[in-house]
């Protein structure tokens, strides 16, 4: 697994930012994106199972901030503020969260696969 995480820390380096159309400027891909990735904020580890989902997936998270022109979900909690955008990409649905800190920048969050929004989604 931890072969898998390295590769996968190296490919994350190099998305370095991203362009989103809904918010008018720059992602950017931070450690503490990729951090969220493989840990819960309870500073719980995630399965091996649901690191290698969300891993894989960020395969999917450059097209769906570059293409965002449509929020789906935003919510400010004190200093900060959320981001997401959902989108079905072959037959999966994927939740995008990015956030915007006092700092005045935005960035990649985490990426949800598997995202489910109300009782018809198994």
């Amino acid at each position: 697994m931890n072969d898998f995480i390295t590769k996968q820390k190296q490919k994350y380096k190099e998305l370095e930012k991203v362009f989103c159309p809904y918010i008018n400027t720059e992602v950017l891909f931070t450690s503490s994106g990729f951090k969220h990735l493989i840990w819960k904020s309870n500073q719980t580890v995630r399965t091996i199972e649901v690191i290698q989902e969300r891993m894989e997936a960020l395969n999917v998270v450059v097209k769906i901030i570059s293409k965002s022109g449509t929020l789906q979900e935003y919510e400010k909690l004190d200093n900060r503020e959320f981001y997401c955008f959902i989108s079905i990409i072959e037959g999966k649905k994927y939740k995008v969260v990015i956030a915007k800190y006092n700092t005045n920048k935005y960035k990649f969050i985490s990426v949800i696969p598997k995202w489910k929004t109300g009782k018809r989604d198994s």
